[in-house]
């Protein structure tokens, strides 16, 4: 009996982002996410819940980051867009009696 292997074998990647568990900054990625070089997604680095100063920041972040994915390949130019007008419309980093 012979065994040929015929690819290197691939390290593991447990969420299936495309990004090696070693090299993957932001693990647990949910399936089907875009996501950077270092396996995060928009979700993740501008996350609603973070300690914002107020919605403006927040959607400065958001808007950041799209406009990051967008130059990196990663988004299309209607996609950037769709995240910017979700990230307006959000209530993240408004104060609890603003929402």
């Amino acid at each position: 009996m012979w065994v040929v292997k015929l690819s290197p074998e691939l390290p593991p990647d447990s969420d299936g982002d495309g990004v090696s568990d070693e090299l993957d900054q932001c693990p647990n990625t949910p399936a089907g996410a875009i996501v950077n070089a270092n396996g995060c997604s928009i979700d993740q680095l501008g996350r609603c819940d973070a300690p914002w100063k107020d919605h403006g920041e927040y959607v400065r972040a958001i808007v950041r980051l799209a406009a990051e994915f967008r130059s990196s390949g990663l988004l299309s130019e209607e996609a950037e867009r769709s995240i910017r007008l979700q990230a307006a419309k959000s209530n993240c980093g408004k104060s609890e009696t603003r929402k």
